[in-house]
């Protein structure tokens, strides 16, 4: 899925990331939240030669990534959905690599790996690498890029509305809390850091006023309160 606004200075990366993968059974799901640029254009144009591209736009703004990540989960036809950022791109082989984890455990219902951090050129800033999956660990866990998760696992949950950021976060941590997850030890993953980048707008969580309508908050309190704490206290 790809939720987008006004990235088309960006966006065909990211797009052309897709296609060039060596797993070929996929949909791209765009929806575009009333660009005022030419990213309408460049989507509409290069999915007249690859059919596997789904352009829609919202009639009036949603102003919302939760909003509309929920949308494009009802939008997506697949059994799996992955997250790829209109800003970000991926490694040619990262749909294979998570995909052949799902074939060899099919009782996983979700599936990260490690990304690299590169600037709005392109240009390598920082290698970050992930914890591995441990339901005893989940206040040392979060979203990670790239993920690919079983879309009725996410329809239990949907993405959080109440809250205006860090809602891939909010629903990684409910899968994660009632279900087997997993990490791929690859670096499958290019996050694009930029000044517009949306995470760079979200407060820490420490700080957020968002606190009490966040899953991800609630149960990172729980398991830090469950498992931590008294390891402190002790």
């Amino acid at each position: 899925m790809m939720p987008t606004k006004n990235r088309g200075h960006l966006i065909l990366d990211a797009i052309y990331s897709l296609i060039n993968q060596t797993y070929n059974d996929w949909e791209l799901i765009i929806l575009d939240d009333c660009s005022g640029d030419n990213t309408e254009d460049l989507v509409k144009l290069i999915s007249e030669f690859d059919n596997r591209i789904k352009y829609f736009k919202t009639d009036s703004p949603f102003n919302s990534i939760p909003k509309s990540r929920n949308k494009l989960l009802k939008l997506a036809k697949g059994e799996f959905i992955g997250h790829l950022d209109d800003d970000d791109f991926l490694r040619e082989d990262a749909i294979e690599s998570i995909m052949n984890e799902f074939i060899g455990e099919p009782d996983l219902a979700l599936v990260y790996s490690d990304y690299i951090m590169v600037d709005e050129n392109k240009n390598f800033i920082r290698e970050d690498v992930g914890s591995d999956f441990d339901k005893d660990r989940l206040p040392w866990l979060g979203f990670r890029h790239f993920t690919i998760y079983k879309k009725p696992v996410a329809m239990k949950f949907g993405f959080n509305e109440h809250i205006p950021w860090c809602e891939d976060g909010d629903l990684f941590m409910q899968i994660a809390k009632n279900f087997k997850c997993k990490r791929v030890p690859q670096f499958l993953y290019y996050y694009r850091s930029h000044r517009i980048n949306t995470g760079h707008q979200r407060p820490s969580c420490f700080v957020c006023p968002k606190q009490n309508l966040c899953n991800y908050f609630r149960i990172w309190k729980d398991e830090y309160d469950r498992v931590v704490a008294p390891k402190i206290s002790a």
